[in-house]
């Protein structure tokens, strides 16, 4: 799981009951192997959907069965929200779609990575802020690398400067890098240098997914 304190452990009903604030998740393979291989060594009670789900991803060839237990085949699954609005459906769906394509795909793991080496560094460190903030585990590189070109290109490229330079800042709770950087701030509460830099990014995403398979910011389909 891609939440800090959430990954490497099985957490029973009870324990996560409570959390339904995420309405779309992904899984690569090789982790729902992981999932249920898991389960099975510590004797992990599962529920009938879960059973059913494991038996999907070997019908699907998602997981085999080998002498060594579940591994991890090609792909994954990707789920979203039937509670969502119609609008969020859409968004989550490009979202999710595109870190479909990040797992199966190493040249869009390979562009990603060095378009990250190369963004400014102030950028880099608002992501970060507002990953941590939203407690995705950030030491892990393969979460944000993939959080970065999803949220890039998770709407089209004339959403990009009200999201980056107002809504994801806004999303912040961290007084302190707020503090520090409200000198980035205009008059009208947008923070430019982020909508600037962050609409190139996504203009950059955007023409490398359209070159690739005919998609753009915002669109999987």
């Amino acid at each position: 799981m891609e939440k800090r304190g959430w990954r490497g452990r099985l957490a029973h009903d009870e324990e996560i009951a409570d959390l339904h604030g995420w309405n779309a998740h992904d899984y690569r393979s090789v982790d729902l192997a992981r999932f249920f291989q898991t389960a099975r060594e510590q004797d992990f009670p599962l529920s009938r959907e879960e059973l059913e789900l494991e038996q999907i991803l070997l019908d699907e060839g998602l997981i085999w069965e080998t002498l060594d237990g579940l591994v991890g085949g090609e792909g994954g699954i990707l789920s979203i929200s039937r509670e969502a609005s119609e609008a969020l459906r859409v968004l989550f769906m490009a979202h999710e779609g595109f870190h479909g394509l990040f797992f199966i795909d190493e040249d869009f793991r390979d562009f990603t990575a060095e378009r990250w080496e190369a963004f400014p560094e102030d950028g880099r460190q608002m992501f970060l802020t507002f990953l941590d903030d939203q407690e995705y585990d950030i030491e892990v590189e393969f979460i944000v690398l993939k959080e970065f070109s999803a949220f890039l290109l998770q709407q089209p490229v004339a959403h990009a400067p009200f999201y980056f330079g107002i809504r994801m800042p806004y999303r912040i709770s961290n007084r302190e890098w707020h503090e520090a950087h409200r000198h980035m701030r205009n008059p009208n509460g947008m923070f430019p240098r982020f909508a600037d830099i962050f609409t190139r990014e996504v203009e950059a995403f955007s023409a490398y997914v359209e070159y690739r398979w005919g998609f753009a910011a915002g669109r999987v389909w």
